[in-house]
């Protein structure tokens, strides 16, 4: 890192200028999908890290019996035990490029209020939380307005693998809760994100909140930056007073709906 960033030349901190620094980072996108959404979602949240000069390397996470869909009430409904026990499923092993990640961001979905099986089945996968383990994270969810006590339980499972978590992005169906109730089981029960009855709205993260998920990554820039220089500053002891008090700041920053958290 250049010895001679000060508060006169502050602007170099600039996400826009981040490239000029340390862009040349590994990052690994994993995440599940039924419908594409969460697919759609990353493309759109890591394009401009790549286009900033970042490796950004795809993986999906691929249950050995996959969860079909669109789902069936029965099939739905039979999976809820053990969802919410936080039981795991087999994985088709995952094929990675790299040993270690400077950034690992993790999609997933909550089910039933909790991981959905394929997630939490990746966060209870050993190879997985030996990669997980001291690696900064960023976690990224798309659900309806109920997405908090799933996160709960992801920050916990990445805590017990002593991964680094350092923010989160919570996309939501912004409708009421009893409109996007209707319109989810809608979606589910028919795979066509589309207006039910021509009444209804549709289901799901907006289009639009979608497509403005590649905003908050000029921000996430930064926050890799401040990843890479206290992460590794704080190694040195004269850095150690000051980090600790870095490290405890929690930053809250929306666009749209959406919940943009840094820790």
């Amino acid at each position: 890192m250049p010895s001679s960033i000060t508060a006169k030349n502050q602007k170099s901190f600039a996400p826009t200028n981040y490239k000029l620094f340390r862009m040349q980072k590994k990052i690994l996108a994993i995440y599940y999908t039924q419908s594409g959404q969460m697919g759609e979602i990353m493309t759109t949240f890591t394009a401009p890290l790549a286009e900033a000069g970042a490796s950004v390397e795809t993986v999906v996470i691929r249950p050995v019996t996959d969860y079909n869909f669109p789902w069936t009430g029965k099939r739905f409904f039979s999976v809820m035990p053990s969802c919410v026990l936080g039981i795991p499923e087999q994985l088709e092993p995952l094929e990675l490029k790299e040993e270690g990640y400077d950034l690992i961001i993790l999609g997933y979905q909550p089910w039933f209020l909790s991981p959905s099986i394929p997630s939490n089945s990746l966060l209870q996968n050993e190879a997985f939380k030996a990669l997980l383990k001291d690696t900064p994270v960023i976690t990224i969810s798309a659900a309806r307005n109920m997405w908090l006590n799933a996160f709960t339980r992801v920050r916990n499972m990445l805590k017990d693998a002593s991964a680094v978590l350092v923010g989160n992005v919570a996309l939501v169906d912004k409708h009421p809760n009893p409109v996007s109730f209707v319109t989810i089981f809608y979606w589910m029960l028919s795979g066509k994100k589309e207006r039910y009855l021509n009444i209804f709205p549709k289901p799901g993260v907006s289009e639009e909140d979608i497509a403005n998920t590649s905003e908050p990554v000029t921000t996430m820039r930064l926050a890799i930056f401040y990843i890479d220089f206290f992460y590794n500053a704080r190694k040195h002891s004269f850095c150690n007073q000051f980090f600790g008090a870095v490290e405890h700041l929690h930053i809250t920053f929306k666009f749209s709906e959406t919940k943009i958290l840094f820790f």
